[in-house]
């Protein structure tokens, strides 16, 4: 079967990361700012959950969609981890309408926001709230045995997106909708279930 290619979201522009810093073990409460909507920041690379941290310390909401996967450990057995769903992005609760963007900019582990020219780039109204209500799905490795489910970890093997982080969205007979983070967006793309496979060990 062939490659099913759709996207749905306008041209924005991604700034590159620029340096490394290590990740911070643990997160305080956060508390929201303003009226904001959900705003696409990048990170600094491996620096995912430090600059969680560093958001949530100064004030702002910000959600990391993640996945647990079960990884062999160096001695023997094996051990969980949880991994960023699409490393090196986060979503921040902001309008920029009313407030500066610079703190987030210059937030340590923050590489940039994502823009739509010179304007924040906002994620599709729904598209973090989906990926919230399937965060209890993913707090734990995901079965080999499991068909493919709404809010599964995968990515798909074939076609330009192959080995992209993605996440199902929906599936409809042969064809699965899947979210992946392209140019910095959050977008639904169309591909063949056949194509997909787990992310990392997720799926065995």
């Amino acid at each position: 079967m062939g490659d099913i290619f759709m996207l749905d979201s306008p041209q924005v522009v991604v700034p590159q990361p620029r340096t490394a810093l290590a990740d911070e073990p643990h997160l305080p409460e956060c508390r929201s700012i303003g009226e904001p909507r959900w705003a696409v920041a990048t990170c600094r690379p491996r620096a995912d959950r430090w600059a969680q941290f560093n958001l949530h310390r100064l004030g702002y909401t910000c959600y990391r969609p993640t996945y647990a996967v079960r990884v062999a450990s160096p001695h023997g057995g094996s051990h969980v981890e949880t991994r960023s769903l699409f490393p090196g992005y986060l979503f921040i609760r902001f309008d920029a309408a009313a407030a500066s963007w610079s703190p987030i900019r210059d937030t340590p582990g923050v590489a940039d926001l994502v823009r739509a020219g010179p304007s924040v780039a906002y994620a599709r109204p729904g598209a973090v709230e989906a990926l919230q209500a399937t965060d209890e799905l993913r707090a734990i490795p995901t079965p080999a045995s499991a068909s493919w489910a709404p809010g599964m970890p995968c990515s798909p093997a074939t076609g330009v997106l192959a080995g992209a982080p993605a996440v199902v969205v929906d599936t409809n007979g042969l064809v699965a909708t899947v979210a992946v983070m392209m140019l910095g967006q959050l977008r639904h793309v169309s591909v063949p279930v056949d194509s997909l496979v787990g992310r990392d060990d997720a799926r065995g």
